[in-house]
């Protein structure tokens, strides 16, 4: 049997295995992890990149990378005084393993190239990958 994989989700998951035969191949296709695409840097900014969030929801708060801050400051789309010292605070992630941080950033974003301005808060991690971490606290900012 023939099946667009754009509907083999919705249509035949709950089928009998035995009745269809699919190539695993084809549930693949699906997105490995929900992201978002952001912009970043005050709107009056000349350039402003564009990067992918991970959004997690299993996150309690939002996350950046130490070296994607670096970059972002070293192009001056934000000024070194967006970042604010912390109380050291210990991360946790999904696998176990820690990082630590006593930096915070106010980052200021727009979900489309020509949207509304926002400000979201983020812990500044070292050795991070993605760049780009949503937790609840982010979704609960972006309300």
């Amino acid at each position: 049997i023939e099946l667009d994989c754009s509907v083999a989700y919705a249509a035949h998951l709950h089928a009998p295995a035995s009745q269809y035969t699919v190539n695993a191949t084809c549930f693949q296709l699906a997105p490995p992890e929900p992201r978002l695409e952001v912009t970043i840097g005050e709107t009056t900014a000349s350039t402003r990149p564009t990067v992918s969030a991970l959004l997690d929801t299993g996150a309690t708060t939002g996350l950046i990378s130490r070296s994607y801050v670096d970059k972002l400051l070293a192009k001056h789309t934000i000024e070194r005084q967006r970042l604010t010292s912390i109380d050291p605070v210990v991360i946790t992630y999904g696998n176990g393993s820690q990082a630590q941080t006593s930096t915070e950033i106010c980052l200021p974003i727009t979900l489309s190239p020509q949207g509304t301005l926002r400000q979201v808060h983020l812990l500044v991690v070292p050795g991070m990958k993605p760049a780009l971490v949503f937790g609840r606290s982010v979704l609960k900012q972006l309300q």
